[in-house]
């Protein structure tokens, strides 16, 4: 199987990244679906973030442990050898774009497995009233 990255993975992984925040506290679902929201007027799909999450763990630059996602130091790595410092949003996302670019065509057998429970239809529709309400 090939790995091919597109916008929504580095949609998603800058929505990991900003709700992490500086404390590395980990991401939710619910911050995830904020993040897409506020910066690219999306709501994404069970589908786009099954397959991110899917590939992000597979090249091992995200965990997720305890219903949250958090960075890896994998990824703080690639972050400070391959991304430019930027404040902006839409800079960002553009180099997390770049960043993943680098992972196209990476060949594996299998996907990795997402945690059992952590993405199903009922935590997502959650994830998206909780957010709703805020």
């Amino acid at each position: 199987m090939t790995l091919v990255f597109n916008s929504t993975d580095s949609l998603i992984l800058f929505a990991i990244s900003i709700g992490q925040g500086k404390f590395k506290k980990g991401t939710t679902l619910t911050d995830i679906i904020f993040t897409g929201d506020a910066f690219d007027r999306t709501i994404f799909s069970y589908g786009e973030l099954e397959s991110s999450f899917q590939k992000l763990l597979t090249i091992k630059l995200i965990k997720i442990e305890n219903e949250k996602v958090y960075l890896t130091k994998e990824f703080k790595l690639e972050e400070k050898l391959n991304c430019k410092k930027t404040s902006s949003a839409q800079k960002t996302i553009e180099e997390f774009k770049k960043l993943l670019q680098k992972y196209n065509n990476t060949e594996t057998d299998k996907l990795a497995d997402l945690p059992k429970g952590f993405l199903t239809d009922d935590t997502l529709d959650i994830a998206i009233k909780t957010y709703r309400l805020k």
